[in-house]
């Protein structure tokens, strides 16, 4: 049921958002600086919550509040007390800000009492890792969160904003409008994360970006494949890199990419920090670049699974089945192989696995060729299918997943594939103009595999090529740590568990060792492995290292990274895990699913006593490409809200879950008549028991 507020968004104007990014890139470690401004042009006091993506790895751990002149550094808290200081600032009319995560990829901002026609900014900062793949370095800045579908069986795996209380908040008038509510004006779609602006009234939230980039090598190639940019050279070891529109909507993923003059990329690089007495390390070794030869292939059976649901509609879906048809092409002779495509359902072209010849390979390209992008996300029952594909003895079982990951429920997929992987791999493959990094790589970390992105078509055949590669043997195997120290403190590293090598990807893991400071750190750390059938090793000097601002926030993102993927099956080994990630991330400053940000202007009341505050969301776009009709199942609403055959197909089971409402919401047109019905019935028992009455008293 829809319940209609006193005011609306036709009574007032909603807020508008632009932001300005600065990436800072020193060697391996990117610090981001993001300022969004909020401005209020209409003439009553505002609330405004904003949902938006941040890179899945990225250490939040600062929050500055900034009105006029002044500014107002922001504390961690834990999710719960930061809510309540939040609100008690609010509720008082005193202007605060709460960043909250609701991903490690997702996060939200609120931003309470933005008075008429005023503009308030808010600051934050994070530490992240640049990716190094194939002989090339990258950084992706995600600008939009793609719309999540949401299965109807985990409903408790939906995440929206803290929704206002619906009492009336204490010395003021509440203006009851939308915040993670069902009375959102309805002339917008919406999923789990707010609403989604329709693209027939254009793009919003602009954003202007500048990457300060210092490689620590001569630099051969830069290049952006989603945006046009300017790149002004300083020596040859740094850039400044800006966009050349100036600023673009917030639509598209932003990704940098560059390459080292040859012969001058480094073999490891060794970056620390020293934080309340002891150090911190980010260490990346690049792997052998050529594959050996004499280790000896195993038959492989690959399935392929392809994303054909509403979100992968146009340059997605297109991007996909040729990136398929290359992997197909490209078999070897010995290898099996399936296709799987799913969109509500999943089916495959093959009852079961299928040798690699010209027939086979012929019938899957004519299944490709018909397939097309429609309907909603089911992924548990496509993996569910390719993990139950049948093992052979000596042969090795490689899964291949092309999606965008446009889903809600990431945490029972990746719980799927820790239970169904056996002794297979998962490769996943990010396809589309923003796709969920979270799940794509926490998926292949899972799956024991790496991931990839395909962002220009122009990038596709060396992307699948180098996948290809991946997937015929890893580089290095068995990989691990041996620490000679002086000290008898034992090193906390993380990922605890380092995963295979694949050639072209480079170790990377983040240590602390505590109670040692940079300036007496000596000793030698020995990296571990097996090269096919020999042993492999490589000694790091510890010595010979390089400070870089933020290395502590990367090793504490990283332990909760950990902790998060190996939170345990029972209700104390969760707890446990989760009181460790509360302990860290209050330590770091980290904002997490458990912990939160909040700043508050704690040295005036802005807004007058018993002036409304409208609560609202802004609206984020829909990304570059996608179509609203195949996102949300319905052509974008009109501003006078749902046509009568729209309002149809919001009661369609499908369309409620695209749009990340609850499966078990009933039709309010067949309700409507059944309740009718019932309040005649009703009149008519009351009308025949008064005659009865009346008969008898006669």
């Amino acid at each position: 049921m829809f319940f209609q507020s006193d005011l609306t968004t036709d009574i007032f104007a909603a807020p508008t958002l632009s932001s300005d990014v600065v990436i800072d890139i020193s060697g391996e470690i990117a610090r981001v600086n993001i300022r969004q401004r909020f401005r209020n042009p209409s003439e009553v006091w505002l609330e405004g919550v904003y949902v938006f993506p941040l890179p899945e790895r990225a250490a939040v751990d600062r929050l500055t509040l900034r009105i006029g002149a002044r500014e107002f550094e922001g504390e961690i808290f834990e999710k719960k007390e930061a809510e309540r200081v939040y609100r008690e600032a609010a509720d008082a009319g005193r202007q605060a800000s709460l960043l909250s995560s609701a991903r490690p990829n997702v996060f939200s901002t609120r931003v309470a009492n933005i008075g008429p026609g005023e503009e308030i900014v808010i600051e934050i900062e994070y530490q992240d890792r640049i990716r190094f793949d194939d002989g090339a370095y990258s950084y992706r800045f995600p600008l939009v969160v793609t719309p999540r579908y949401t299965p109807g069986t985990t409903p408790d795996l939906v995440v929206v904003p803290p929704a206002p209380r619906e009492d009336k908040w204490p010395e003021m008038e509440t203006i009851k409008f939308g915040v993670g509510r069902s009375d959102q004006p309805k002339t917008s779609p919406r999923d789990i994360f707010g609403p989604v602006r329709n693209t027939e009234d254009g793009s919003i939230n602009l954003v202007s970006l500048a990457v300060l980039l210092d490689a620590g090598f001569g630099l051969a190639e830069i290049g952006a494949p989603n945006h046009d940019i300017t790149i002004t050279r300083d020596g040859e070891t740094r850039a400044i890199v800006t966009l050349a529109a100036g600023s673009v909507p917030a639509a598209q993923d932003f990704v940098l990419n560059w390459t080292p003059v040859s012969n001058s990329m480094p073999m490891a690089g060794l970056f620390t920090e020293t934080v309340d007495g002891s150090t911190h390390l980010v260490t990346t070794v690049l792997p052998p670049q050529n594959i050996d030869p004499t280790i000896t292939m195993i038959p492989r059976d690959i399935v392929l699974i392809l994303d054909k649901s509403g979100s992968m509609h146009g340059t997605a879906i297109t991007q996909a089945k040729q990136a398929i048809r290359l992997a197909i092409s490209r078999l070897p002779k010995d290898a099996r192989f399936n296709l799987i495509a799913f969109d509500n359902a999943a089916s495959s072209v093959f009852n079961s696995l299928q040798p690699a010849n010209e027939k086979f390979i012929t019938r899957a390209f004519e299944a490709l060729d018909r397939l097309e992008a429609n309907g909603g996300t089911e992924m548990r029952e496509a993996l569910d299918l390719a993990l139950g594909s049948p093992r052979q003895s000596g042969r090795l079982m490689q899964v291949v997943f092309l999606t965008d990951g446009a889903v809600s429920n990431e945490r029972e997929l990746l719980d799927l594939i820790n239970r169904r992987l056996g002794d297979a791999r998962l490769f996943t493959v990010g396809i589309g103009p923003a796709p969920n990094g979270f799940f794509m790589r926490r998926a292949a970390e899972a799956g024991r595999g790496t991931f990839t992105y395909i962002d220009d078509p122009r990038e596709l055949d060396d992307r699948v090529s180098s996948l290809l590669r991946k997937l015929e043997r890893p580089a290095l195997t068995d990989l691990s740590l041996t620490w000679d120290l002086p000290g008898a403190d034992v090193p906390e590293t993380y990922p605890v568990r380092i995963p295979d090598l694949y050639y072209g990807e480079p170790i990377t893991f983040a240590t602390k060792l505590a109670g040692t400071n940079v300036a007496s750190l000596s000793g030698t750390l020995k990296i571990k492995g097996r090269r096919g059938q020999e042993d492999w090793t490589m000694d790091l000097d510890l010595a010979a290292l390089r400070t870089a601002k933020g290395v502590a926030a990367v090793w504490a993102r990283s332990k909760i990274a950990d902790l998060e993927a190996q939170q345990g099956q029972t209700e104390a080994e969760r707890d446990r895990a989760r009181d460790q990630m509360v302990e860290t991330a209050l330590t770091y400053q980290l904002v997490t699913q458990f912990t939160s940000l909040v700043a508050v202007d704690d040295t005036e009341v802005a807004r007058p006593q018993g002036a409304p505050l409208a609560q609202t969301e802004i609206k984020r776009n829909l990304p570059v490409g996608m179509s609203m009709d195949k996102v949300f199942g319905t052509k974008a609403f009109g501003k006078g809200g749902m046509t009568p055959v729209q309002d149809s197909m919001f009661q369609n089971t499908a369309f409620r879950q695209a749009v990340g409402l609850p499966v078990t919401a009933t039709p309010a047109t067949q309700m409507a008549i059944s309740g009718g019905l019932a309040i005649a019935l009703a009149l008519l028992l009351l009308i025949l028991r008064r005659y009865r009455i009346g008969r008898r008293a006669a």
